[in-house]
């Protein structure tokens, strides 16, 4: 068993913009409700814009007001571990609960080195209230993560991840030239794995709560058509940066762009044809 100084020594960390303040809200009340042996340690939020500090049960708290016109996770997730107090860090989505008492069984296989996950990821279909997520009274589909790190699925570094700040840090943090949507954890997985990092995938429930997808970019909302050319872009820059072709699914990302290439804004299209010269100069695909 964890001791008592132990159980307080982890700070969670969490970003999101202000749009998913709703989810944001439900995910700490669940996480306080469900991990009420860890509320010694610290929360942190980070917020890819502005919102009014919350409410919370956690010894310690730390709130961050960004005010980003575009999404950065790899950003926000390497200033909110930066700002961590707590050597043992559990970054978590604003969207996903976990199980009762997930962190705290999790801490005790936490090895140095190691990054640790829930694999079993369901999304949910429509918004649900706490009692019916508690009774389990949803409609939800797998999402599973996948343990050999695919494009176009979720990975070691999606939705929750237990790790050490220093081996966090070590691994080099997230790669702060993925803007937007996409890829940016699939990239910090592969840089964690090939310096070391020791991946260890529970077979754990994890609910990704029901959003819309309203997405801004440079300050302004965007339609769903247009988040995914900056998917797809993210999906090149990966693979310039790791010297390998697209695969299975990543082509098919990249297929429904090139199908609708002249429906897109011009800068955003103009960055996506340079990154796939880019990749035809290293490596003579697509």
């Amino acid at each position: 068993r964890l001791s008592k100084e132990t159980n307080g020594m982890i700070s969670f960390v969490t970003y999101f913009s202000s749009t998913r303040l709703s989810n944001l809200l439900q995910t700490i009340r669940f996480l306080e409700k469900r991990e009420n042996l860890l509320l010694d340690g610290e929360l942190v939020i980070v917020c890819q814009d502005r919102c009014p500090s919350i409410s919370t049960n956690f010894k310690s708290y730390k709130h961050f007001n960004l005010e980003l016109d575009e999404y950065r996770k790899p950003y926000m997730c390497n200033f909110g571990i930066r700002n961590a107090t707590h050597e043992t860090i559990a970054l978590i989505d604003s969207d996903r609960i976990l199980p009762h008492n997930y962190f705290h069984k999790s801490l005790q296989l936490l090895k140095p080195n190691m990054a640790i996950t829930a694999t079993n990821l369901y999304r949910l279909e429509k918004p649900y209230t706490d009692q019916e997520i508690e009774l389990g009274n949803t409609k939800r589909k797998p999402d599973f993560k996948s343990v050999l790190n695919e494009g176009g699925c979720k990975n070691l570094f999606a939705g929750n991840t237990l790790m050490k700040k220093s081996d966090y840090l070590k691994w080099g943090g997230m790669d702060e030239e993925f803007v937007g949507y996409g890829f940016a954890d699939m990239d910090m997985t592969t840089s964690a794995i090939n310096q070391g990092c020791v991946p260890l995938y529970l077979k754990e429930e994890e609910l990704h709560l029901y959003h819309q997808r309203d997405i801004r970019w440079e300050g302004k909302p965007i339609s769903s058509d247009t988040f995914r050319i900056i998917t797809a872009t993210n999906a090149l820059r990966y693979c310039i940066k790791w010297g390998t072709t697209p695969d299975e699914k990543m082509k098919e990302i990249l297929k429904k762009v090139d199908d609708h290439i002249d429906d897109f804004p011009t800068s955003l299209r103009e960055e996506y044809e340079s990154k796939k010269i880019g990749l035809k100069r290293e490596i003579s695909v697509i």
